[in-house]
């Protein structure tokens, strides 16, 4: 089993995005919080211009409408997007 992304938000500044993600067979939904991390110097040649890391999971949610409900309730750059 694998979660899909079904739909993503990128913020205005291009350092935060939320991916809805879905898992099939399952019926369930849920959403990721990810923030851009920059290396440092001495890590430019490991993580090239940098990585996406994960900040927040939601819970499980039964329906995609409600996972985005919740989402835009908790990160406060997604209230003002879309």
């Amino acid at each position: 089993m694998t979660w899909q992304c079904v739909k993503q938000i990128v913020s205005a500044d291009a350092q935060s995005k939320v991916e809805f993600q879905t898992l099939p067979e399952k019926g369930l939904c849920r959403w990721q919080h990810f923030v851009w991390w920059h290396p440092c110097d001495m890590d430019e040649g490991v993580f090239e211009d940098g990585f996406w890391m994960v900040q927040d999971t939601s819970g499980l949610f039964g329906q995609l409408p409600d996972c985005e409900v919740e989402a835009k309730s908790t990160i406060s750059w997604l209230q003002t997007s879309q």
